[in-house]
């Protein structure tokens, strides 16, 4: 089974494809300019409970707010395999 983590925000992307701007998750969220950005420029982690949302908002799925990577097999600590 292939593991994954996620990587880069894609969040800048998907804002555009939605057609909108930091500033409606600024006032959607009630958060600050700065944390959407750190957001969109990889600089925090979002939320896992305002991922779901964001994405029903910008017409995605949680999975398409990120660029995911598989977890090499040698980095694993499966003591299954």
């Amino acid at each position: 089974m292939a593991r994954y983590v996620a990587g880069r925000s894609l969040l800048k992307e998907r804002l555009k494809l939605a057609g909108k701007k930091q500033r409606d998750l600024v006032e959607r969220y009630n958060v600050t300019r700065q944390r959407v950005s750190d957001w969109a420029n990889n600089r925090r982690s979002i939320p896992i409970g305002i991922q779901k949302d964001m994405a029903d908002f910008l017409g995605c799925s949680i999975d398409d707010l990120w660029e995911w990577q598989e977890v090499p097999r040698t980095r694993r600590k499966d003591r299954n395999e």
